[in-house]
């Protein structure tokens, strides 16, 4: 039996070997950022989540704008204007795992207006994955969990595909 354990800054994975197969178990440590830390933070493609997607929908050139709004809906959405209207006060949200699947859903499936052909599945993957990205700063196994409702969402078996 070999056991292999490895370390970035973020995360810790291990493997064990089993009498089959490999198994891999990821733990996570939680995030330090505060709303005010991640409201500073300008958005960046390095800020996404990993994820799996087909090229034909992450190498559209609306997918990264739509990354970039549902990350900067998810930073709106920690904010809101100080009883004065003179500043924004930013407050840690938290969410459910079913409030992280409604959004997840409602965002994919929304309208898209203006939009047509390959560009609407880019928007939506893009727009919900920012969305996404911005939780993982709090909450990256909440996080995760979205994206995997998500990837679920885009690989629906063909004819089921939102369009």
């Amino acid at each position: 039996m070999l056991d292999y354990v490895f370390s970035t800054d973020v995360t810790t994975v291990a493997t064990h070997q089993t009498d089959a197969l490999p198994v891999l178990s990821l733990s996570v440590s939680p995030s330090v950022l505060t709303p005010e830390e991640i409201v500073d933070l300008d958005f960046s493609p390095d800020l996404l989540i990993a994820s799996s997607f087909d090229l034909s929908i992450t190498s559209h050139e609306i997918f990264h704008q739509a990354c970039e709004y549902g990350y900067v809906d998810h930073i709106d959405q920690m904010c809101d204007w100080n009883e004065s209207g003179t500043d924004y006060t930013c407050v840690y949200q938290s969410y459910t795992s079913l409030e992280v699947y409604q959004y997840v859903c409602s965002n994919f499936l929304a309208p898209t207006p203006g939009l047509s052909g390959a560009a609407v599945l880019s928007w939506r993957v893009g727009f919900v994955l920012g969305w996404l990205s911005a939780l993982a700063l709090t909450d990256l196994p909440l996080a995760n969990n979205g994206l995997e409702v998500l990837t679920a969402l885009v690989h629906c078996p063909h004819g089921h595909t939102v369009r």
